[in-house]
């Protein structure tokens, strides 16, 4: 039971300390908005008496493939301030144990996440007057899906990168291949055969191809259901070989750091 409530003050410490940097979040929902608003006057030249969409759900999606993995940024940050000011030492001599540290972090950014996919979808339905209102679950589970492969992502990093710099690295390096290679920036009907081969074997190809599907009326859960099982199995994936690597190594001292 004191390990309960020590976890749950630990997490109520760790949403404070989130809504610090409540301005910096925000900009993470904006920055996206201010993208969809400023190519939307190009679809409406392109797609003149058509159906957008398709087009408004693929700039959605497109965009939170972009953006989820540069807001985890906020969670190394984090991370490794901790470990620099000795307060991760002081929460590990209390009792504290690396788990409900790192796990506590986790939980702040997976509701971010979600926060970030519903405010972008929902923005993006506003200004295009389109999709999100007729059937919103299947965009919501797709969301909290893709939000658990960002947090495992961001688990991985700073297990994997082990200090700032490195982790910023590997951070941008997956902002970039991800909506690249997943259909994010252009259609996947427009990606050369190559980069088709490649999206299989990238998390967000599967987000794409969901939205996708939902965009062309298949949008029940029997419809997206193997995409969203691909997507919880490389969120559980991702989660537990960043386990076995703060296993093999313990996450970095301080002296380590600097």
């Amino acid at each position: 039971m004191m390990q309960l409530a020590g976890s749950s003050a630990l997490l109520r410490h760790e949403y404070r300390r989130a809504f610090r940097t409540l301005l910096i979040r925000v900009m993470y929902g904006i920055l996206p908005l201010a993208l969809v608003w400023f190519i939307k006057p190009a679809f409406e030249f392109v797609i003149t008496g058509s159906d957008v969409t398709p087009a408004a759900e693929q700039t959605a999606a497109g965009q939170f493939t972009l953006w989820g993995p540069i807001a985890l940024t906020l969670f190394g940050y984090s991370y490794f301030d901790d470990i620099l000011n000795h307060t991760a030492e002081r929460l590990r001599a209390w009792g504290v144990g690396w788990t409900s540290i790192i796990g506590s972090k986790i939980v702040v950014t997976f509701t971010s996440q979600i926060v970030m996919g519903i405010v972008l979808f929902a923005g993006t339905s506003v200004l295009f007057d389109t999709f999100i209102w007729s059937d919103p679950l299947p965009r919501l589970a797709l969301i909290v899906a893709w939000s658990g492969v960002m947090s495992g992502l961001a688990l991985f990093c700073v297990a994997a990168g082990r200090n700032t710099p490195t982790f910023i690295l590997m951070l941008y390096s997956f902002a970039l291949l991800y909506p690249a290679a997943g259909g994010g920036l252009a259609p996947v009907q427009l990606l050369p055969s190559w980069a088709i081969t490649v999206g299989k074997f990238v998390p967000s190809s599967w987000f794409m191809r969901a939205i996708d599907d939902i965009a062309a009326g298949h949008g029940t859960f029997n419809d997206i259901g193997g995409e969203l099982a691909i997507l919880v199995a490389w969120a559980a994936g991702l989660i537990l070989v960043s386990a076995v690597l703060f296993v093999i190594r313990q996450p970095p001292k301080a002296s380590e750091l600097t």
